[in-house]
């Protein structure tokens, strides 16, 4: 599997730089510092376990349906899904010369209702502080537009990233630095395959250098990993895996099928969701606050795109 490399992209600048290319402190102080192009050497976590899962697709698939993405009202608790209409049937008898009898009615039981974990924090922390309904770039100042390697743009009531290299990269909001806080995406892939994946990167310290911060990630096929970059690293910045790539039923994996991504953050606590669901704690204290975004990396599938129909974020939440 190729190397994720992390590509950033802010709401007034963005630079590159060329995969494996040394890059002094000089030449990164005068470029755009958004958009990360070189790929770091991966240091794995010696706690972790180095061999990533088998790629095969994961059938089993979790109760869980598709958000309802308004914008607005915010979410205010445990989301409700709409039950499928009940179906009626009517015999109709056979022309035997014999009066009819009765009509006959069947009524399909209804589709089971979603049942949200009680781990799911949405279901109790109100309304968020903040919700982007990704009708517009406007509401949390996105940077839209082609790049070397990317291009965003929002229609249909959808933030579209779309990949236009095979070099990873990412695009920050332009809201405000936050500390503790609970940051979900409802998001999918269209045709995707296997190790292809997105997410969420935070607590990035600096908007306008955008060269460190946690990555949080789905790959197409149901697994879930979380990184941590620091582009201060010499000569090229580090890549360190934190936890390495782990299959989840809580994930549902393939093309076209949203996944809610969230991650809590309190303190040096780094707590991950999927769908509602307590995937995993990791414990890391090298980022203390920062700013947030979202990242693609095309592993596989070319021109792979994101469609992500919402974000919001509640500040100095419980878990």
């Amino acid at each position: 599997m190729k190397k994720i490399l992390p590509f950033l992209a802010i709401l007034v600048l963005l630079a590159a730089c060329t995969p494996g290319q040394q890059v002094s402190d000089a030449d990164m102080s005068t470029r755009v510092a958004q958009i990360l192009t070189s790929y770091p050497t991966e240091t794995i976590d010696p706690n972790l376990a180095p061999s990533p899962l088998p790629l095969e697709p994961f059938s089993t698939q979790p109760p869980i349906l598709e958000p309802t993405l308004t914008a607005s009202p915010p979410p205010t608790g445990t989301p409700t899904k709409t039950l499928e209409p009940t179906i009626t049937e009517t015999a109709t008898p056979e022309p035997t010369g014999t009066p009819a009898g009765p009509t006959v009615t069947q009524t399909a039981p209804p589709a089971p209702a979603f049942t949200a974990p009680a781990t799911d924090p949405i279901g109790k922390l109100g309304s968020p502080a903040s919700l982007d309904p990704m009708d517009s770039a406007a509401t949390w100042n996105w940077t839209i537009g082609p790049s070397q390697y990317n291009t965003m743009e929002f229609k249909d009531g959808a933030m579209l990233m779309t990949a236009t290299s095979d070099i990873s990269g990412w695009r920050l909001a332009g809201t405000e630095s936050l500390g503790n806080v609970y940051i979900e995406m409802a998001a999918r892939l269209d045709k995707c395959s296997g190790s292809d994946n997105y997410g969420i990167i935070f607590r990035v310290p600096a908007l306008k250098e955008a060269d460190r911060g946690y990555l949080f990630g789905f790959t197409c096929d149901g697994r879930y990993y979380l990184k941590m970059w620091d582009g201060k690293v010499a000569p090229e910045g580090k890549m360190t895996t934190l936890i390495n790539y782990k299959k989840s039923s809580a994930i549902q994996p393939g093309s076209g099928v949203f996944n809610r991504m969230g991650v809590m953050a309190i303190g040096n606590r780094l707590i991950l969701y999927a769908n509602g669901a307590l995937l995993e704690e990791y414990r890391d204290n090298t980022f203390a606050s920062g700013y947030f975004g979202v990242f693609l990396n095309q592993d596989i599938t070319p021109n792979l795109t994101l469609r992500v129909d919402q974000m919001s974020y509640w500040k100095d939440p419980a878990p």
